[in-house]
């Protein structure tokens, strides 16, 4: 007889689950974007393209998760033999992690083309000292007994999927959105004798900018009706007035 685990995962209920995880991370990713250049949230647009990057992109990540835990498991076992209890329980800590964030440190080489030592030593630095002050709280830290206490519905199910759901969502907003303070490549086009950036893709519209900066106000978009020039999008602020 199937366990209510399996039963979930084995569901329609687990497909849409993937699917609205996919499509989050691909609008998430895309509003971290616009939010950081400051163009409105509402016309982030979620295409099957886009959906398709996302699931890749979790895909991606759960690959370096598992990776990340299938070395960790080894040292783990690795430093029982050698080390004291107090030691192990250091290692551990910094094994997790690890876990959680050496898929940031990936994305963020693979964005900006180029290994950030200066990241990767306050990482290190942070992870080190956050397992030798934790050690002692890092004894009951085990993955067989979080897996354990999910089948035996000690932790739900559903609470698990919740904090994977979070875990993507954060880090695609983070991707999305420090992405763009590195130097990044984007497409140039010509229109009317004037250089444009494209900046995006909304409803079969590109979305065009002129200066590439934080929290511009000047937006392009073409094609615009009928109108052979990129028509001019302002985002001004303002109040609602009683």
């Amino acid at each position: 007889m199937k366990t209510n685990s399996n039963i979930i995962i084995n569901s329609s209920f687990f497909i849409a689950y993937i699917s609205f995880l996919g499509w989050s991370v691909a609008y998430i990713h895309g509003w971290a974007k616009f939010y950081y250049y400051g163009y409105p949230w509402e016309f982030v647009e979620v295409g099957i393209n886009n959906i398709a990057r996302a699931l890749g992109y979790v895909l991606f990540v759960s690959m370096i998760i598992f990776i990340t835990c299938a070395i960790g498991w080894i040292i783990i076992r690795s430093a029982k033999r050698v080390f004291s209890r107090t030691t192990v329980a250091s290692i551990r800590t910094f094994v997790v992690l690890s876990i959680v964030f050496t898929p940031l440190l990936v994305q963020l080489s693979l964005i900006t083309h180029k290994t950030d030592y200066v990241i990767i030593s306050i990482y290190l630095l942070g992870a080190i000292a956050i397992s030798l002050i934790c050690k002692k709280h890092s004894y009951h830290i085990s993955i067989k007994k979080i897996i354990r206490d999910i089948k035996n519905h000690k932790i739900h199910l559903l609470t698990a999927l919740t904090i994977v759901y979070f875990y993507f969502a954060l880090s695609a907003f983070m991707i999305g959105y420090y992405a763009q303070i590195f130097p990044k490549t984007y497409a140039q086009i010509t229109l009317s004798e004037e250089d444009y950036y494209i900046f995006g893709r909304c409803n079969g519209t590109f979305i065009l900018i002129q200066d590439i900066g934080k929290k511009n106000s000047d937006f392009f978009i073409y094609p615009c009706m009928n109108n052979i020039k990129p028509c001019k999008v302002t985002i001004e602020n303002k109040s609602i007035k009683n």
